[in-house]
């Protein structure tokens, strides 16, 4: 039996930009532009939810009847199954100003990648604190890592505990700084050390 295989992983802000994106099926994708036309299909499908999820391409998980225990953070209310041309279906999820999407086949079952969507997205809470195009920004190189412990170069699922993600991941990434707290100086030693360190790779 095949694996389940994710096509691919998109992290856009509400205006539709990529500020992530992992491609696992190069050949459904092979150009720039092939992926861009998903991603604008994606944020033209995802933002009808906004508008009182606009027809049937776009559907509340709950209302495929999902009810497994994803956990505390987990709310299906708020995952939208997104029915994609070509025969692709995805899930997306909101968190602040930035939407989160799992692409998959349509014969895929929703439910193994809402498990990813919420591992991801639950690890991504813990080691940036928040997930918002700003976090995502700054802790684009954490994000990046998340993705490799959930799924593999070909898109095959690794991991959907999001606990055993962050434990493997926390002794490697550094906590954010948070900026309101520190003064003009200490940002600017932090900065300087920042650069120093990558001049040192």
């Amino acid at each position: 039996m095949d694996q389940p295989r994710v096509v691919a992983f998109v992290i856009q802000n509400n205006a539709g930009k990529r500020l992530l994106a992992r491609y696992y099926d190069a050949p459904a994708f092979p150009t720039e532009s092939s992926r861009q036309e998903l991603e604008e299909q994606l944020h033209r499908k995802v933002a009808a939810t906004t508008a009182g999820r606009g027809g049937a391409a776009v559907a509340p998980l709950s209302d495929l009847g999902a009810g497994a225990p994803w956990g505390a953070s987990w709310n299906g209310d708020d995952v939208e199954v997104v029915l994609l041309p070509g025969g692709y279906t995805a899930l997306a999820k909101p968190s602040a100003d930035v939407w989160l999407a799992v692409v998959a086949r349509s014969e895929e079952n929703e439910l193994v990648f809402a498990q990813v969507l919420n591992t991801v997205y639950s690890a991504l809470s813990a080691l940036a604190d928040e997930v918002r195009e700003l976090r995502i920004l700054r802790h684009y190189e954490a994000a990046l890592l998340v993705l490799d412990e959930v799924l593999d170069d070909s898109g095959v699922v690794l991991e959907t505990d999001p606990v055993e993600v962050q434990e493997r991941l926390a002794p490697v990434i550094a906590r954010p700084v948070n900026l309101a707290e520190q003064s003009l100086s200490e940002a600017l030693q932090n900065a300087t050390a920042s650069v120093t360190r990558s001049l040192l790779k």
